[in-house]
């Protein structure tokens, strides 16, 4: 079976050669905005983690400011109170002991979350190297074919 053979014209194949360049160069252009997707992303989980620390800090002080509040209150009705006031230090206590670990887990947990979206940043840099080289070097061909084309264009006049 003969396939039939598609001639094109010299501008046709110049037009197309220049629009697969500019579609590569376009490619390359958009990986250094995924870069900073990923690193503007660093900063909202570095943010979300100290907002987070925040709020912790300020239960804890509220915490402090209600057991002085409550310590006041037992010794106007100390006898009376007397087994309110261990129930709810108690309850204070473990309030505070949960915020502590709340704590750690926010720590632990944003960190961990940091230190794998760098581990994702790293990776992403070198592969958007590679792929600038690849890019590069289809770009440097299709140019060394435009380059050889337009030899032998002139070759047939």
């Amino acid at each position: 079976m003969v396939k039939k053979m598609e001639t094109k014209s010299r501008y046709e194949v110049i037009s197309e050669l220049e629009k697969e360049k500019r579609n590569l160069l376009k490619q390359k252009d958009t990986l250094n905005d995924e870069l900073f997707e990923k690193e503007k992303y660093i900063e909202q989980v570095q943010i979300n983690k100290r907002n987070n620390l925040t709020a912790i800090e300020r239960n804890k002080t509220d915490l402090t400011k209600q057991k002085e509040n409550q310590e006041k209150d037992f010794k106007r009705k100390f006898e009376n109170l007397q087994r309110e006031k261990e129930d709810s230090m108690l309850d204070l206590e473990k309030k505070n002991e949960d915020l502590i670990r709340k704590e750690e887990d926010i720590n632990y947990g944003w960190d961990k979350e940091i230190e794998k979206v760098k581990v994702e940043v790293e990776n992403l840099k070198t592969t958007i190297d590679r792929r600038k080289s690849v890019i590069d070097d289809q770009v440097k061909s299709i140019e060394q074919n435009l380059e050889r084309f337009g030899k032998i264009v002139e070759n047939y006049k």
